[in-house]
């Protein structure tokens, strides 16, 4: 059985950034273009060239998005994407802080082994 999980997960995101779209009012941007920018968005970021994806993710938006805003709507939507990632993961973090508090190491140590 196939499962679409990366997908999902890649319109979930494209998904994301049109809701960043327009909760910046950035009008002129369409979602077509988003559709054609975020897959070299996503290339970019998995390229080992900065911390976290720290200011790829920002030239890409520049880049891309010329057209249709100035460099400082394109640099403040890159900078709100990567705010969105990072509340996302705190949240994460969270968990983990609360489970390691209930039931100490065990509970965030990767229980599989490696047996030769």
């Amino acid at each position: 059985m196939r499962t679409n999980g990366p997908l999902a997960l890649t319109f979930h995101t494209i998904f994301v950034i049109v809701m960043l779209v327009k909760a910046l009012g950035l009008d002129d941007v369409t979602t077509s273009s988003i559709f054609a920018t975020a897959p070299v968005l996503f290339a970019a970021l998995i390229l080992p060239v900065s911390l976290n994806g720290i200011g790829v993710r920002e030239a890409v938006f520049v880049y891309f998005l010329r057209d249709s805003t100035t460099p400082a709507q394109a640099i403040a939507l890159g900078v709100a994407f990567f705010a969105v990632g990072a509340a996302t993961a705190l949240i994460g973090a969270l968990i983990l802080l609360v489970r390691f508090a209930r039931y100490g190491m065990s509970a965030v140590r990767p229980r599989t082994r490696i047996e030769e």
